[in-house]
């Protein structure tokens, strides 16, 4: 389920069947209720470390959705 976050922001759980990523897209709060009706959508993105209070993780920055 997608959040909207201030500024706009969008984040969002993306998986390809095997693994998953949290995905955040700046600018793109208008796919919010688009991404929840969608069947799978496609992802131009670019990755990047997350380093949150000590833990770190692979945060994919969003640069465009395609919607299927």
């Amino acid at each position: 389920m997608p959040q909207l976050l201030r500024r706009d922001t969008l984040k969002f759980n993306v998986s390809d069947g095997n693994f998953t990523f949290t995905a955040i897209g700046f600018g793109m709060g208008s796919f919010a209720a688009s991404l929840e009706a969608a069947e799978s959508i496609d992802l131009v993105y670019s990755p990047r470390m997350d380093n949150w209070q000590g833990d770190s993780s692979v945060l994919l920055e969003v640069k465009d959705i395609f919607l299927r």
